[in-house]
């Protein structure tokens, strides 16, 4: 589903199923023109399944199959990161001769991509930009088991505690020590997996274990400043970071970890850990384990008391990161990668979450945008304007990069549900976890379908973006395409994907 607030709209969406039984679903959110958008949706994917099929090689039958077990999830990320690459480059090669002529206004269009493979029973969300990929899990599958000594304890807890979602335990994780747990946690983002909500309740359970162990034992004393088993996981995790800091045994990452969760701070008092979770967006590891144990708002976004009930049937787990410079993460990268532009990063005094890379643009991952990341791209300072850009110095490219990143996660029957595939423009009104309520409850109705879920949510964004302007939603839809929609909204474009259906399918988990 889509609604235009540009003219010509500047989003694009493709899907479809590859020759090698992959599913394949891509959003791509343009600026600057509508030029990039439409060459990555009409190229990428061929890029993608070539990549692919190299790796997996031809199927025996006369229908493509796909095995479980089959796909290495490390060489289909690599893939990926392939052929977003290979994309970018194909335009370049593209719009250089254009740049060479004096026509740099057509090059200067970009374009986020966020791209969806299912394969294998394997689900991998590649994203470089600002668009977002948000699964809906069945919350009753993520109950502990009763069987489990950690369980219990976390049962003994809970009630006391931050109220966080539980989740099912495996087994093996409970086998981990902190260490390994906090090691893994820390290097999600490195290997491309994001944290589980598994993870993140065996990193609880395993903690409190702990806690209750040394307490036990008579192994803890008052130098040992052991966290409260009262805390909220956020807040949990913070104080045993410190306290493996004191406790640990080797370096490497899982050390990087606990300094980086130790520094964010460690309260002891669960609205302080609220507080610091909306300014410490930049700690990956803590916002992981935040949103993937019940507190699934990013830092920042926009509610509507107005808007539909939250349906408890499912939790919203996001598959992907926003790159974008408002991001103290991304915006922390820059200044590290450019540290003697004071202008790497420049944000507006009258809305401070509206920052650019040196004034120009938004997100930090992007097909196009090649002034940003090759000199030859820009023009000289007495050229023309519709030569190109122009970028005042220090100017040291590359600011940006066409490189996704990439999260992957095993997809299992009766616990993924769906995926939600959006541009920002619905989430500049909506959180992840309203999305997914509002699909959800869409897709249980008689007659549901990702068609009309899509559908709902394109209207639900309309109806809080009218509420915002002021206007009712028939003024807004009123209002002419182009400079005064655009005022009010941005392009807004929705995949719904009924994972449930393809897990069925191809009898998956």
């Amino acid at each position: 589903m889509q609604y235009p607030a540009n003219r010509p709209i500047e989003d694009r969406t493709h899907m479809e199923r590859f020759a090698n039984g992959a599913w394949w679903f891509s959003v791509f959110d343009g600026h600057g023109g509508w030029q990039c958008s439409d060459y990555a949706s009409k190229h990428l994917h061929l890029n993608v399944e070539k990549a692919i099929s190299n790796h997996l090689g031809e199927r025996p039958g006369s229908e493509p199959q796909l095995y479980e077990g089959h796909v290495d999830r490390r060489v289909v990320t690599r893939a990926l990161k392939s052929a977003f690459e290979r994309t970018d480059r194909q335009y370049m090669v593209k719009v250089f001769g254009a740049f060479e002529l004096g026509f740099g206004r057509d090059t200067r269009a970009g374009s986020c991509a966020l791209g969806t493979l299912v394969v294998d029973g394997m689900l991998f969300v590649a994203n470089a930009g600002d668009s977002r990929a948000v699964l809906a899990v069945n919350r009753e599958s993520f109950e502990l088991s009763t069987s489990s000594p950690a369980a219990q304890l976390h049962k003994r807890t809970s009630s006391r505690g931050g109220g966080q979602q539980s989740a099912e335990a495996e087994v093996d994780m409970h086998d981990w020590n902190i260490e390994e747990l906090m090691g893994a946690a820390a290097l999600s983002d490195s290997i491309g997996e994001n944290l589980s909500p598994i993870m993140a309740e065996a990193l609880r359970a395993k903690l409190l274990n702990q806690i209750y162990e040394m307490r036990k034992s008579g192994k803890a004393d008052d130098d040992d400043h052991l966290p409260s088993e009262d805390l909220d996981t956020e807040t949990l995790v913070k104080e045993a970071a410190a306290l493996a800091k004191r406790n640990r045994s080797r370096p490497g990452a899982a050390e990087e970890a606990s300094k980086e969760a130790a520094s964010s701070g460690q309260s002891s008092s669960s609205s302080e850990s609220g507080s610091s979770s909306r300014t410490q967006s930049s700690n990956r590891f803590v916002n992981a384990v935040r949103l993937l144990t019940g507190g699934n708002m990013r830092a920042g976004e926009p509610t509507s008391e107005e808007g539909p009930q939250h349906d408890s049937s499912f939790v919203a787990l996001d598959m992907s990161n926003d790159h974008n410079c408002r991001e103290p993460h991304e915006r922390e990268l820059l200044e590290r990668a450019h540290p003697n532009e004071k202008d790497v990063v420049v944000c507006r005094v009258n809305n401070p979450d509206q920052c650019y890379i040196k004034g120009k643009l938004q997100p930090t991952r992007a097909f196009g945008d090649f002034y940003l990341k090759y000199a030859e791209f820009m023009r000289g300072a007495e050229e023309d304007a519709a030569a190109g850009r122009y970028v005042p110095p220090p100017y040291t490219p590359p600011y940006i990069t066409a490189t996704p990143e990439v999260q992957v996660r095993t997809l299992r029957k009766g616990v993924d549900e769906f995926l939600i595939m959006a541009t920002d423009g619905l989430w500049d009104v909506m959180s992840s976890q309203e999305a997914v309520d509002l699909a959800g409850k869409e897709l249980r109705r008689q007659g549901g379908s990702p068609e009309t879920a899509s559908d709902a949510l394109v209207e639900e964004a309309l109806r809080r973006a009218a509420q915002n302007a002021n206007l009712s939603v028939a003024q807004l839809k009123a209002l002419k395409v182009g400079r005064a929609r655009r005022a009010k909204h941005d392009d807004i474009s929705v995949i719904v994907v009924d994972l449930a259906r393809l897990v069925e399918m191809h009898y998956w988990g």
